[in-house]
């Protein structure tokens, strides 16, 4: 944990802020087996839930892990041209959090061996929200 980090006033989590564009609501229909838009969200606002009583982080309360950022950044698609090029490429994700922009990027092609992620707090790691 970073030394004189400390977590914000916890506010209680607020299920108005979970808003999915359709990729991204595609893309966690993918991961779950879950079809229904409010069953999908429902399964979100739970997972979510879980997680902010252990870690009551921003992205969680704002349900910033849902955005998929890394593969709007214009960087993304020159990732995986480069992976193509170098076999062993590796694409690494600090402060992943739920490890979601991994997974998106492993589901968009990128070879899961080559694929790292780690959050700041391992103490509570072997917890298992998903």
């Amino acid at each position: 944990m970073i030394t004189g980090w400390r977590p914000i006033a916890k506010l209680p989590l607020d299920p108005s802020l979970l808003a999915l564009q359709k990729e991204e609501a595609e893309f966690f229909r993918t991961l779950t087996g879950i079809k229904g838009d409010k069953e999908l969200k429902e399964h979100i606002i739970n997972v979510s839930s879980k997680a902010y009583e252990t870690f009551p982080y921003p992205c969680i309360y704002n349900f910033l892990f849902t955005k998929l950022g890394m593969s709007r950044l214009p960087g993304y698609q020159r990732a995986f041209k480069l992976v193509q090029e170098h076999r062993g490429a590796i694409l690494l994700d600090a402060a992943c959090g739920f490890g979601n922009d991994l997974r998106k990027a492993v589901f968009d092609g990128w070879p899961v061996e080559n694929a790292i992620a780690f959050d700041l707090d391992s103490s509570k790691a072997s917890r298992h929200y998903s």
